[in-house]
């Protein structure tokens, strides 16, 4: 495999469609805050609802309709 055209970072070779070397550095340093959550699933596992749980549990009004209908937006 030639490795002209991929970015070489860390002794792997990444697209570069997919990855820049500001986005590897950024990811690299990215800091954990204890408020911070994170959404992990399987592909092909009920994404589309798990979305639609954490609109509506992170929704600051108290009207869950309106995090569903901006998740509608999202996925359309």
């Amino acid at each position: 495999m030639s490795s002209s055209g991929y970015i070489r970072y860390h002794g792997l070779l990444l697209p570069p469609i997919a990855h820049t070397m500001d986005s590897l550095e950024f990811a690299q340093n990215f800091a954990v805050e204890d408020s911070d959550v994170f959404a992990v699933t399987y592909p092909k596992s009920g994404i589309v609802h798990l979305f639609s749980v954490y609109f509506v549990a992170t929704e600051p009004s108290n009207n869950p309709l309106s995090a569903l209908y901006r998740l509608v937006l999202f996925l359309c």
